[in-house]
Protein backbone atom coordinates (compact mmCIF):
# COMPACT_ATOMS: atom_id res chain seq x y z
CA UNK A 1 0.00 0.00 0.00
CA UNK A 2 2.68 2.30 1.07
CA UNK A 3 4.86 1.62 -2.12
CA UNK A 4 1.37 1.90 -4.30
CA UNK A 5 1.42 5.68 -2.58
CA UNK A 6 5.16 6.71 -3.35
CA UNK A 7 4.28 5.29 -7.00
CA UNK A 8 1.32 7.78 -7.12
CA UNK A 9 3.07 10.86 -5.63
CA UNK A 10 5.38 10.69 -8.28
CA UNK A 11 3.53 10.85 -11.43
CA UNK A 12 1.63 13.28 -10.19
CA UNK A 13 5.01 15.51 -9.38
CA UNK A 14 6.16 14.85 -12.89
CA UNK A 15 2.82 15.73 -14.35
CA UNK A 16 2.72 19.10 -12.67
CA UNK A 17 6.05 19.55 -13.57
CA UNK A 18 5.74 19.46 -16.96
CA UNK A 19 2.87 21.32 -16.83
CA UNK A 20 4.83 23.93 -15.77
CA UNK A 21 7.72 23.91 -18.50
CA UNK A 22 7.00 26.41 -21.07
CA UNK A 23 6.89 25.30 -24.79
CA UNK A 24 9.70 27.22 -26.76
CA UNK A 25 6.98 26.05 -29.73
CA UNK A 26 5.22 29.38 -31.27
CA UNK A 27 2.56 29.43 -34.27
CA UNK A 28 4.27 31.75 -35.88
CA UNK A 29 7.45 29.79 -36.31
CA UNK A 30 6.35 27.06 -39.24
CA UNK A 31 8.17 27.97 -42.34
CA UNK A 32 6.68 30.73 -43.86
CA UNK A 33 4.80 32.09 -40.97
CA UNK A 34 6.20 35.80 -39.50
CA UNK A 35 5.49 36.48 -35.63
CA UNK A 36 2.77 38.77 -34.83
CA UNK A 37 4.08 42.31 -33.82
CA UNK A 38 0.67 44.16 -33.62
CA UNK A 39 0.55 43.30 -29.58
CA UNK A 40 3.80 45.64 -29.35
CA UNK A 41 2.66 49.21 -27.55
CA UNK A 42 5.82 50.95 -28.02
CA UNK A 43 5.95 53.33 -30.68
CA UNK A 44 9.49 54.61 -31.72
CA UNK A 45 9.79 57.73 -34.64
CA UNK A 46 13.55 59.10 -36.27
CA UNK A 47 15.28 61.62 -34.54
CA UNK A 48 15.87 64.89 -35.96
CA UNK A 49 18.66 65.63 -37.13
CA UNK A 50 19.07 61.80 -37.78
CA UNK A 51 21.89 60.18 -37.55
CA UNK A 52 23.80 57.40 -39.51
CA UNK A 53 25.01 54.79 -36.86
CA UNK A 54 28.45 53.66 -36.92
CA UNK A 55 27.89 50.44 -35.36
CA UNK A 56 25.32 48.47 -33.99
CA UNK A 57 25.35 46.45 -30.79
CA UNK A 58 24.26 42.75 -31.31
CA UNK A 59 23.10 39.82 -29.05
CA UNK A 60 24.66 36.85 -29.06
CA UNK A 61 23.08 33.43 -28.39
CA UNK A 62 22.08 33.14 -24.94
CA UNK A 63 21.88 36.85 -23.86
CA UNK A 64 19.34 38.02 -21.48
CA UNK A 65 17.70 41.17 -23.87
CA UNK A 66 15.22 43.47 -22.66
CA UNK A 67 13.26 45.39 -25.19
CA UNK A 68 14.07 48.67 -23.99
CA UNK A 69 18.25 48.05 -25.03
CA UNK A 70 17.05 46.26 -27.95
CA UNK A 71 14.86 49.03 -28.90
CA UNK A 72 18.00 52.06 -28.31
CA UNK A 73 20.96 49.64 -29.47
CA UNK A 74 19.40 48.62 -32.75
CA UNK A 75 15.35 49.53 -33.53
CA UNK A 76 16.39 53.38 -33.20
CA UNK A 77 19.75 53.39 -34.81
CA UNK A 78 18.11 51.76 -37.54
CA UNK A 79 14.69 54.23 -37.80
CA UNK A 80 17.20 56.80 -37.65
CA UNK A 81 19.70 55.55 -40.50
CA UNK A 82 16.79 55.36 -43.00
CA UNK A 83 15.22 58.68 -42.36
CA UNK A 84 18.95 60.01 -42.77
CA UNK A 85 18.88 58.05 -46.23
CA UNK A 86 16.04 59.39 -47.28
CA UNK A 87 16.21 63.03 -46.42
CA UNK A 88 18.91 62.75 -48.32
CA UNK A 89 17.49 61.26 -51.49
CA UNK A 90 14.66 63.71 -51.09
CA UNK A 91 13.81 65.11 -54.35
CA UNK A 92 16.28 63.25 -56.11
CA UNK A 93 19.31 64.88 -53.69
CA UNK A 94 20.31 68.28 -52.80
CA UNK A 95 19.52 71.23 -55.00
CA UNK A 96 21.49 74.76 -54.79
CA UNK A 97 19.47 77.53 -55.92
CA UNK A 98 20.60 80.91 -54.86
CA UNK A 99 19.71 84.56 -55.31
CA UNK A 100 21.94 87.47 -54.17
CA UNK A 101 20.78 90.97 -54.17
CA UNK A 102 23.00 92.93 -52.05
CA UNK A 103 25.25 92.58 -49.41
CA UNK A 104 22.91 91.33 -46.72
CA UNK A 105 20.61 89.12 -48.53
CA UNK A 106 21.93 85.68 -50.28
CA UNK A 107 18.29 84.07 -51.04
CA UNK A 108 19.08 79.88 -50.24
CA UNK A 109 15.88 78.42 -51.60
CA UNK A 110 15.22 74.32 -50.20
CA UNK A 111 18.22 72.32 -50.27
CA UNK A 112 15.94 69.22 -49.42
CA UNK A 113 18.59 68.36 -46.78
CA UNK A 114 21.74 69.01 -44.83
CA UNK A 115 24.19 66.23 -44.71
CA UNK A 116 27.59 67.24 -42.88
CA UNK A 117 29.45 65.45 -39.95
CA UNK A 118 28.75 66.50 -36.28
CA UNK A 119 31.52 65.47 -33.86
CA UNK A 120 32.39 62.75 -36.75
CA UNK A 121 28.91 61.55 -36.88
CA UNK A 122 27.38 61.53 -40.65
CA UNK A 123 24.06 63.53 -39.81
CA UNK A 124 21.05 64.70 -42.16
CA UNK A 125 18.45 67.48 -41.26
CA UNK A 126 15.63 68.56 -43.54
CA UNK A 127 15.92 71.89 -45.39
CA UNK A 128 12.46 72.53 -47.21
CA UNK A 129 12.03 76.49 -46.72
CA UNK A 130 14.00 79.40 -48.16
CA UNK A 131 16.67 80.68 -45.77
CA UNK A 132 17.91 84.32 -46.33
CA UNK A 133 21.61 84.33 -45.22
CA UNK A 134 23.32 87.31 -44.32
CA UNK A 135 27.13 87.08 -44.95
CA UNK A 136 27.89 90.24 -43.22
CA UNK A 137 26.41 89.22 -39.66
CA UNK A 138 29.63 87.71 -39.30
CA UNK A 139 31.90 90.90 -40.02
CA UNK A 140 32.57 93.00 -42.87
CA UNK A 141 33.06 91.82 -46.34
CA UNK A 142 37.06 91.99 -47.48
CA UNK A 143 37.12 93.50 -50.69
CA UNK A 144 38.26 92.22 -53.92
CA UNK A 145 37.81 88.58 -52.51
CA UNK A 146 35.99 85.09 -53.40
CA UNK A 147 33.84 83.89 -50.44
CA UNK A 148 32.38 80.50 -50.24
CA UNK A 149 28.98 79.72 -48.73
CA UNK A 150 28.48 76.47 -46.98
CA UNK A 151 25.79 74.89 -44.40
CA UNK A 152 26.30 72.91 -41.15
CA UNK A 153 24.28 71.77 -38.16
CA UNK A 154 24.51 73.80 -34.62
CA UNK A 155 22.73 72.52 -32.05
CA UNK A 156 21.02 70.76 -34.73
CA UNK A 157 19.81 73.59 -36.44
CA UNK A 158 20.80 74.02 -40.18
CA UNK A 159 22.91 76.89 -40.33
CA UNK A 160 24.49 78.94 -43.14
CA UNK A 161 28.71 80.70 -43.07
CA UNK A 162 30.60 82.03 -44.97
CA UNK A 163 34.69 80.93 -45.80
CA UNK A 164 37.43 83.30 -48.01
CA UNK A 165 38.73 81.19 -50.81
CA UNK A 166 42.24 81.74 -49.22
CA UNK A 167 41.02 79.87 -46.01
CA UNK A 168 38.26 77.85 -46.96
CA UNK A 169 37.67 76.32 -50.46
CA UNK A 170 35.42 73.19 -51.35
CA UNK A 171 37.27 69.83 -51.98
CA UNK A 172 38.62 68.57 -55.70
CA UNK A 173 34.59 67.00 -55.34
CA UNK A 174 32.70 70.53 -55.02
CA UNK A 175 30.61 68.59 -52.40
CA UNK A 176 32.38 69.86 -48.47
CA UNK A 177 35.10 72.61 -47.01
CA UNK A 178 38.19 70.72 -48.26
CA UNK A 179 39.02 70.91 -44.08
CA UNK A 180 35.82 69.76 -42.71
CA UNK A 181 33.10 67.40 -43.78
CA UNK A 182 31.45 69.11 -41.19
CA UNK A 183 30.26 72.59 -43.57
CA UNK A 184 28.90 71.57 -47.01
CA UNK A 185 29.24 73.58 -50.00
CA UNK A 186 26.22 75.55 -51.19
CA UNK A 187 27.59 78.57 -53.45
CA UNK A 188 30.25 81.41 -54.08
CA UNK A 189 30.59 84.37 -54.07
CA UNK A 190 32.79 87.74 -55.41
CA UNK A 191 33.13 91.36 -53.80
CA UNK A 192 34.58 94.40 -55.55
CA UNK A 193 36.98 97.03 -54.66
CA UNK A 194 34.37 99.06 -53.12
CA UNK A 195 34.06 95.23 -50.77
CA UNK A 196 30.24 94.74 -52.19
CA UNK A 197 28.80 91.74 -53.56
CA UNK A 198 29.27 91.47 -57.27
CA UNK A 199 25.05 90.23 -56.98
CA UNK A 200 24.28 86.71 -59.03
CA UNK A 201 21.72 84.07 -59.78
CA UNK A 202 22.83 80.23 -58.79
CA UNK A 203 21.22 77.03 -60.45
CA UNK A 204 23.12 74.39 -58.72
CA UNK A 205 26.39 74.68 -60.81
CA UNK A 206 25.83 77.51 -62.75
CA UNK A 207 26.53 81.17 -61.77
CA UNK A 208 25.34 84.47 -63.28
CA UNK A 209 26.53 87.76 -62.61
CA UNK A 210 23.42 90.21 -62.01
CA UNK A 211 25.58 93.19 -62.32
CA UNK A 212 28.18 94.39 -64.20
CA UNK A 213 31.33 96.09 -62.66
CA UNK A 214 32.09 99.36 -64.24
CA UNK A 215 33.88 100.82 -61.84
CA UNK A 216 36.55 102.31 -64.53
CA UNK A 217 38.84 99.98 -64.24
CA UNK A 218 39.96 96.08 -63.53
CA UNK A 219 37.26 95.48 -60.70
CA UNK A 220 34.80 93.04 -59.64
CA UNK A 221 33.89 90.58 -62.97
CA UNK A 222 35.43 93.36 -64.69
CA UNK A 223 38.82 91.80 -66.35
CA UNK A 224 40.17 94.19 -68.92
CA UNK A 225 39.01 97.18 -69.08
CA UNK A 226 39.31 99.78 -72.14
CA UNK A 227 41.85 97.29 -73.84
CA UNK A 228 44.13 98.15 -76.25
CA UNK A 229 46.74 95.69 -77.29
CA UNK A 230 46.68 94.93 -80.99
CA UNK A 231 49.18 91.90 -80.90
CA UNK A 232 47.44 89.51 -78.97
CA UNK A 233 47.68 89.10 -75.03
CA UNK A 234 46.98 87.66 -72.02
CA UNK A 235 44.36 88.40 -69.49
CA UNK A 236 43.65 86.71 -66.43
CA UNK A 237 40.05 86.13 -65.06
CA UNK A 238 41.53 86.14 -61.48
CA UNK A 239 38.80 86.31 -58.56
CA UNK A 240 36.31 86.83 -61.10
CA UNK A 241 36.20 82.84 -61.96
CA UNK A 242 36.90 80.40 -59.61
CA UNK A 243 39.60 78.20 -60.75
CA UNK A 244 37.59 74.93 -60.50
CA UNK A 245 35.21 76.05 -63.04
CA UNK A 246 34.34 74.54 -66.31
CA UNK A 247 33.22 77.41 -68.30
CA UNK A 248 33.21 80.96 -68.41
CA UNK A 249 31.27 83.27 -70.41
CA UNK A 250 32.27 87.00 -71.24
CA UNK A 251 30.93 89.95 -72.17
CA UNK A 252 32.41 92.22 -74.83
CA UNK A 253 32.05 96.15 -74.93
CA UNK A 254 34.33 97.44 -77.78
CA UNK A 255 34.46 101.02 -78.39
CA UNK A 256 36.22 102.82 -80.93
CA UNK A 257 36.83 106.68 -82.80
CA UNK A 258 37.53 104.73 -86.46
CA UNK A 259 35.22 106.47 -89.30
CA UNK A 260 34.85 102.79 -90.01
CA UNK A 261 35.10 99.45 -88.47
CA UNK A 262 33.29 95.76 -88.95
CA UNK A 263 33.77 92.50 -87.13
CA UNK A 264 37.40 91.76 -87.52
CA UNK A 265 37.88 94.50 -85.88
CA UNK A 266 38.36 93.02 -83.00
CA UNK A 267 38.89 89.43 -80.88
CA UNK A 268 38.70 87.82 -77.67
CA UNK A 269 40.87 84.27 -78.43
CA UNK A 270 39.92 81.49 -76.51
CA UNK A 271 41.84 78.03 -76.52
CA UNK A 272 41.90 76.27 -79.50
CA UNK A 273 41.80 79.44 -81.74
CA UNK A 274 38.52 79.45 -80.45
CA UNK A 275 37.26 83.40 -81.48
CA UNK A 276 34.67 85.90 -80.45
CA UNK A 277 33.95 88.70 -82.45
CA UNK A 278 32.41 92.14 -82.55
CA UNK A 279 29.44 92.66 -85.14
CA UNK A 280 28.30 95.47 -85.95
CA UNK A 281 27.11 97.45 -89.09
CA UNK A 282 29.39 100.42 -90.21
CA UNK A 283 29.23 103.55 -87.62
CA UNK A 284 30.95 106.33 -86.10
CA UNK A 285 31.86 105.97 -82.73
CA UNK A 286 29.91 103.03 -82.13
CA UNK A 287 29.47 101.19 -78.79
CA UNK A 288 28.97 97.40 -79.64
CA UNK A 289 28.30 94.38 -77.30
CA UNK A 290 28.58 90.78 -78.02
CA UNK A 291 29.42 87.59 -75.60
CA UNK A 292 30.69 84.03 -75.93
CA UNK A 293 31.07 80.96 -73.82
CA UNK A 294 34.84 79.39 -73.65
CA UNK A 295 36.28 76.63 -71.81
CA UNK A 296 38.11 77.51 -68.39
CA UNK A 297 41.64 76.28 -69.61
CA UNK A 298 45.06 77.81 -70.25
CA UNK A 299 45.48 78.87 -67.02
CA UNK A 300 42.77 80.81 -66.41
CA UNK A 301 42.88 83.10 -68.82
CA UNK A 302 41.65 84.56 -72.65
CA UNK A 303 43.39 86.67 -75.52
CA UNK A 304 42.28 89.41 -77.22
CA UNK A 305 43.24 92.16 -79.78
CA UNK A 306 41.93 94.81 -81.36
CA UNK A 307 42.82 95.92 -85.38
CA UNK A 308 44.24 99.49 -84.14
CA UNK A 309 45.55 100.44 -80.63
CA UNK A 310 45.01 104.46 -81.54
CA UNK A 311 40.82 103.98 -82.01
CA UNK A 312 40.20 100.64 -80.32
CA UNK A 313 39.67 99.98 -76.86
CA UNK A 314 37.76 96.25 -75.36
CA UNK A 315 36.25 96.08 -71.98
CA UNK A 316 35.41 93.00 -70.90
CA UNK A 317 33.29 91.27 -68.22
CA UNK A 318 32.86 87.92 -66.96
CA UNK A 319 28.72 87.21 -66.96
CA UNK A 320 29.01 83.81 -65.90
CA UNK A 321 30.41 80.18 -65.30
CA UNK A 322 29.85 76.94 -64.92
CA UNK A 323 31.42 74.95 -61.95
Amino acid sequence: MRHNFKITAFILLVTVGLGCVQSNYRPSDQSGDQPDLSGMSTMISPASPAVYPATLTEPTAGDGVLSAQLRVNNGQALLNAVEAARLGLYGGGIRRRVKCTDNTHIYIQPLGSVHVTVASVWTTKAHTTMTTFDPTAAGALAASTRYWVYASLVAGVVTFTRATDAVGPPDDGLRYKASSTDYELVSTFITNAAGNIVTYTQSDNRYTYTDRTSSGAVDGNCVLYEGTDDSGISVAYGYAVPTQAAEVTLLGFFVTSAATFNKTDVAVLGISNFCMRIVSSTSTYATNLDSCSIPYADGGQFYYKVSDLATDKLTVNVTGFTL
